[in-house]
């Protein structure tokens, strides 16, 4: 099962592998290249708010991760199995952990 509506808002080359258990907030925007793997959610943080994550391009987000409300996500990151960001974070990063910290730059 998996609830992505029509109205989000995903780049070129937009990516599902092991498609069970994705939700994404209508209001969600994604760039190009994205790659979403199982179990993962993008969204606002409850029902009275409406602001969303907005991630860049290239973005790798691995299995379970949670991505919640008002922040940004820069081009090039990578975000760790079961990761929860909840913080804006710059391009380039990869984000693990709960929460979600750079470990260090891509190159």
């Amino acid at each position: 099962m998996y609830d992505i509506p029509a109205e989000f808002k995903a780049g070129w080359e937009f990516k599902i592998y092991h498609p069970y258990g994705i939700f994404i907030n209508a209001g969600s925007i994604v760039g190009d290249n994205f790659t979403c793997r199982g179990q993962v959610t993008i969204g606002n943080k409850g029902v009275k708010s409406k602001k969303c994550p907005h991630i860049g391009n290239n973005v790798e987000v691995g299995v379970g991760a949670r991505i919640i409300g008002d922040i940004s996500i820069g081009s090039g990151c990578i975000i760790g199995a079961n990761s929860v960001v909840t913080r804006n974070f710059g391009k380039s990063k990869i984000l693990v952990g709960i929460p979600a910290r750079e470990i260090r730059g891509r190159e």
